[in-house]
């Protein structure tokens, strides 16, 4: 009377770089005009078995997970590394080549009791043991109380979670060539492993730790209507961020010896720097089968609201702090609190006469503010140069008609109305748009800049 589960699934990508009408100029005349300067590799390995039952007013659901994931950083040709490298983007080293590898085995059991017709409380918990990052014990408890003759009903949930860093916040290294202050300059990505990256105080990677609560309630206003409201509050503690570029123009600190000797002006690499609250609403409202002429039309209205906020002080190494550098300043900031559309809601109304169906969604993102960086630590910063990109609606069409109970097909115009975001407005800040090479933001994440697209497709069900 068991029901289970069992899959394996396996993935990977890969990229290799070339660079093309460049040089190296160390090497001079003898150099090349094309460069292969390595290239990254991930793979990765998920076996899962899940098994449910239900003893009388008791379900009980275990399952296990083996997970082995692989990270590879090939290094590139001599040319492309050989003392200040290929420009644009110096070939990854032979030192800094990589290939790591770790696996997880996790276990976990949830169950939940039927305390009376009405009311309902459950409890999970799930463990796991990382080949490099130990064991963690996760929980979360939840209950349901159902009101007015199983049509309305209130939930709420308390649990935890884990997240260890993964092997690319803790393995990649590279350097690029890019356009700063309006100058050419080397930056460095280092990992946490490397001594360039100790040497400023910074510790190993650590996992993140988070706290989740929700409550809500969802109703039936009517038999087949379905509508939802819940809150949710998401602490994360010791979460990974991506650094500044942390450089110093002052020959007295440790961090401009330390960029020196590794031939570099300024360095990022990933640090458990920060801790974050996000809270939220969502919204979602179902109304299926509305009969509509000759055939039936399905509204389905969904909307969230969250904001995000860095909480507490920033955790800054002393060589760092000492330099007068942020580690996280304030265009970092903002790609966790102003980068993502603090609102986004959907409209999507489906209508279906026998065989054709089309969905006409509209989704309306929320606006989005990049700031700029500002001076280091110990200055004001300007924020003439922040930008706020307006709030747009987004309408697709899809279009699916069944030619057999095994043949379908569909045609969908993402984007109809052809809508872009508001365009970049530089004021004179050169980083903005990288001395006019962007139009649209790039710094921010509303949604892309592609216009409308076009594609079609054939489904074949077995």
């Amino acid at each position: 009377d068991w029901d289970y589960d069992v899959s394996l699934s396996s993935g990977a990508n890969s990229v290799d770089y070339t660079v093309d009408n460049s040089l190296n100029m160390d090497l001079g005349v003898a150099s090349p005009t094309t460069f292969e300067p390595g290239g990254y590799e991930f793979s990765h390995v998920v076996v899962n078995l899940d098994v449910a039952n239900r003893f009388g007013l008791l379900s009980l659901g275990l399952g296990t997970e083996f997970r082995i994931e692989n990270f590879v950083a090939t290094s590139g040709d001599e040319a492309s590394y050989d003392g200040g490298g290929v420009q644009s983007f110096p070939g990854i080293q032979p030192q800094n080549a990589v290939d790591e590898d770790r696996s997880n085995v996790g276990f976990y059991a949830d169950a939940d009791y039927d305390l009376n017709e009405d009311a309902l409380i459950g409890l999970a918990a799930r463990f796991e043991n990382y080949s490099d990052f130990g064991t963690s014990l996760t929980w979360g408890v939840n209950g349901r109380y159902k009101l007015a003759d199983d049509n309305l009903s209130i939930r709420t949930s308390l649990s935890t979670g884990f997240r260890a860093p993964s092997l690319h916040q803790i393995y990649l290294s590279n350097i690029q060539t890019l356009l700063s202050a309006g100058t050419i300059s080397n930056q460095g990505t280092y990992n946490n492993e490397s001594e360039v990256v100790r040497s400023l105080g910074v510790g190993e990677l650590k996992e993140e730790a988070s706290t989740i609560v929700t409550r809500g309630m969802a109703f039936k206003p009517r038999p087949g209507w379905y509508a939802s409201v819940d809150y949710y509050n998401i602490a994360v503690d010791d979460r990974i961020v991506y650094s500044s570029s942390i450089a110093s123009g002052d020959e007295t600190t440790q961090v401009f010896q330390i960029l020196a000797d590794a031939n570099i002006t300024s360095l990022k690499f990933f640090a458990n720097a920060v801790d974050t609250e996000t809270s939220g609403i969502d919204v979602v409202v179902d109304v299926p089968g509305v009969e509509l002429g000759p055939g039936e039309l399905d509204i389905n209205v969904a909307a969230n609201f969250s904001d995000t906020e860095i909480v507490g002080a920033i955790a800054t190494p002393a060589p760092i702090a000492a330099a007068g550098v942020n580690l996280f300043d304030r265009k970092e900031q903002s790609r966790i609190e102003t980068a993502r559309p603090s609102q986004k809601m959907t409209l999507g109304l489906t209508y279906r006469v026998g065989d054709l169906s089309a969905a006409l969604n509209n989704t309306r993102f929320g606006e989005v503010t990049w700031r700029h960086a500002g001076g280091d630590a110990t200055k004001d910063y300007d924020d003439t140069t922040d930008q706020t990109f307006s709030a747009k609606v987004l309408t697709d069409l899809i279009l699916s008609y069944k030619i057999s109970e095994m043949f379908g097909i569909n045609v969908a115009v993402n984007n109809l109305l052809d809508v872009y975001p508001d365009k970049l407005d530089a004021k004179d800040d050169f980083e903005a748009d990288l001395g006019g090479r962007f139009e649209y933001p790039w710094e921010v994440n509303q949604f892309g800049f592609t216009g409308m697209t076009l594609r079609s497709g054939l489904s074949v069900r077995f």
